[in-house]
């Protein structure tokens, strides 16, 4: 018994095909007189989409007869539709070249394993080479994304991350396995492929598209590399709000954050030792103005040389602050301070010329900058000391009710010298 659905299906199939065949015999006659094409050919979506579907209905038709035994299959009429299916192969590129090509066989029904709608599009060879060119683009764009990201988003989560950090580290990974699972895995490929085709952007263009999506998660990753450094900043400008707010906590964090995204944060590095120091954790304290002072961060020096001083280490101080003393441009509050600091030194040495000249220095800069109290009395209550162990008493006596109307007992070398000077001035 045959199935004269076959007859039918194959016999519109065969037309088809021969349509196609004689505008391509019509096109290389025109080509070879050279006459201009004014009379379109075979190009109709139409007349494509009809030849596909018929294609379709015949392979329908052969699974069918395949699975009932008492339906036979002439093997001329597998023969024809051998050739005819080769002549649909040899117009595959115009098939495919058309726009609406994509969307058919995205949303149509139909066997996905079917060769007739697996067509390489634009098989051209200027396409050929430009599809090459963005596949290799493309791997090169994603490697270099994948490095980036190894070293930012780290940065992001080390230690213990707050919300922002945790955020910006999930949409970089999000970011990330989409483009890479949409160029890299066969499941990415085909879900891109859908989203692609119910665009209505050709198939031609989708090799350049998943290299320009590529080539922008790249750029974007360049653009947060070198935001960066604007990122750790804020990150220490709210360290310094917590810390004045009292969460140290928070203060610590944020700092550490700060350096996480910018290890050469002078600022942030100084701002955590001087956190640390406030803490009496001396140790991580120098660390953090030793590598600030190296960042160049001048005012990380001088506290690294106070450190020096309180520790009895005077020689190591006079060291940083000659250093600093001698910079281009010196802030005059910081010229303040290191003065002062070089005459507490000369002071622990018993070194009183030098001592009483970089402490008057000091004290001379007080009527040109606008200083805190507490940051009055450093130099007079060193000064008292210097003029009473060199049997100046009258004049120590002043120095040291200067030092007792500004001193800050919070800052501990300031409460020494206040309970100096109390006892000194009661014995007048």
């Amino acid at each position: 018994m045959k199935d004269e659905r076959l007859k039918l299906e194959l016999e519109l199939y065969v037309q088809s095909l021969q349509v196609l065949e004689d505008a391509d015999v019509v096109r290389e006659r025109r080509d070879k007189v050279d006459l201009e094409d004014d009379q379109p050919l075979v190009s109709s979506s139409d007349f494509f989409l009809s030849i596909l579907t018929n294609r379709d209905r015949i392979q329908s038709i052969l699974d069918s007869i395949q699975s009932n035994p008492d339906i036979s299959i002439d093997a001329s009429d597998i023969e024809i539709l051998s050739q005819k299916d080769e002549i649909l192969k040899k117009n595959q590129v115009k098939i495919s070249s058309c726009l609406n090509y994509a969307i058919w066989k995205n949303t149509l029904p139909h066997n996905l394993q079917a060769w007739w709608w697996n067509f390489e599009v634009n098989q051209d060879k200027w396409f050929s080479r430009a599809n090459g060119i963005s596949k290799v683009l493309s791997l090169l764009f994603i490697t270099i994304s994948l490095g980036l990201m190894g070293d930012i988003t780290p940065r992001f989560l080390l230690g213990n991350p707050d919300s922002f950090s945790a955020t910006a580290a999930s949409i970089q990974s999000v970011l990330t396995l989409l483009t890479v699972g949409s160029t890299l895995t066969e499941q990415g490929k085909n879900g891109l492929k859908s989203i692609l085709a119910k665009s209505n952007l050709s198939e031609k263009y989708w090799h350049e598209f998943g290299a320009g999506a590529s080539c922008l998660l790249m750029l974007g990753f360049l653009g947060i590399q070198k935001s960066l450094p604007v990122i750790s900043n804020q990150y220490a400008d709210s360290a310094q709000v917590s810390r004045k707010n009292g969460d140290w906590g928070t203060a610590e964090e944020h700092l550490k954050r700060a350096l996480y995204l910018n290890t050469d944060n002078a600022e942030a590095q100084f701002r955590l030792g001087n956190l640390y120091e406030d803490l009496q954790q001396f140790d991580q304290s120098r660390t953090y103005y030793q590598l600030a002072f190296q960042g160049g961060n001048l005012m990380a020096g001088n506290n690294l040389a106070r450190l020096y001083i309180r520790k009895k280490e005077p020689s190591s101080a006079i060291s940083l602050l000659l250093k600093i003393k001698l910079a281009e441009s010196l802030d005059p509050k910081l010229e303040h301070i290191v003065r002062k600091n070089i005459g507490w030194a000369r002071l622990i040495q018993k070194n009183y010329p030098e001592a009483k000249a970089a402490l008057l220095d000091s004290i001379d800069l007080e009527s040109k900058i606008k200083l805190e109290e507490y940051e009055i009395a450093p130099s007079h209550c060193l000064m008292a000391q210097v003029l009473d162990d060199t049997g100046d008493k009258n004049e120590a006596l002043k120095e040291w009710s200067t030092c007792n109307e500004n001193a800050n007992p919070s800052i501990p070398e300031q409460d020494e010298w206040m309970v100096l000077a109390q006892k000194r001035l009661a014995k007048k």
